[in-house]
């Protein structure tokens, strides 16, 4: 503080180049580092996860959400690769969009030291071209894994030739599955609520988990986020961290008993 308050005295051009820009940041900071009377409300009214129902015995859902990534980007990871690696869902329906598809074009790599063709691009989303999916996870061999075994080929061409696999896929790979209509029970999805601001933007972020069969909403989670025009810190509520639930699927949609044991299936 004393630092700029010297700046402060002296001409501009005295500064150095950190405490210059320590005083520009200092004078143009937002005046509140704690939620504004708009975003406290809406923190008050609903932040985390509110769950209205559940289902038991679960063995798979439809995810339409857009996340960070992409919207219909097939299987993709931090999503439907993470779910099935669990082991907890038997599957996930998910779309690939023609625009993931033109927006990730095939590239061809040769290694010099493993003599793999590599092929990269869509494969990120384990299909091949736009349309509806299942996908599910299978043993290693299995004829829909053909996409993923390339993939893997693709981003571990070394292992791949000396005859192992990721340790996250040992005995298991994800299974391409092309199909007419979605038929999953359970559905995913997410929405993004963006609000201009002088300090900048209020930004409120939307996931549900929805029955089809009758479009009731069984579960929404909702995240507030304030993002400063002049990019410092963001904002978020000061929830209850006793009290707050973060995006849980588990707690919404049980899953079925784990691959290979018996179970019941409710889609």
């Amino acid at each position: 503080m004393l630092v700029l308050v010297g700046c402060l005295v002296l001409p501009l051009s005295a500064c150095t180049t950190a405490q210059t820009l320590a005083l520009s940041r200092a004078i143009n900071a937002p005046p509140f580092r704690a939620p504004t009377p708009e975003m406290q409300k809406l923190c008050d009214e609903h932040d985390g996860m509110k769950i209205y129902r559940t289902a038991e015995n679960v063995a798979g859902f439809l995810d339409r959400m857009v996340g960070l990534g992409a919207q219909d980007d097939g299987c993709a990871f931090g999503s439907c690769v993470n779910v099935l690696k669990s082991r907890e869902y038997r599957f996930v329906e998910a779309a690939a969009s023609s625009e993931f598809i033109q927006n990730n074009p095939i590239v061809h790599k040769f290694n010099r030291l493993s003599g793999l063709n590599r092929t990269s691009g869509y494969l990120g989303g384990f299909v091949e071209k736009p349309g509806l999916y299942r996908f599910t996870l299978e043993k290693p061999g299995h004829p829909n894994c053909r996409i993923f075994e390339r993939w893997q080929a693709f981003k571990h061409p070394d292992m791949v030739a000396q005859g192992r696999r990721r340790l996250d896929f040992q005995d298991t790979c994800i299974a391409t599955w092309p199909i007419e209509n979605f038929s999953a029970r359970y559905e995913l999805r997410d929405n993004k609520i963006r609000r201009n601001r002088s300090y900048g933007v209020l930004v409120t972020f939307v996931k549900q988990v929805v029955d089809r069969n009758d479009q009731d909403t069984m579960a929404e989670f909702r995240e507030h986020i304030i993002y400063f025009k002049k990019r410092d810190r963001s904002v978020y509520c000061p929830h209850d961290r006793e009290t707050y639930l973060g995006w849980a699927i588990t707690k919404v949609l049980k899953p079925a008993a784990p691959l290979g044991q018996a179970s019941s299936k409710n889609e």
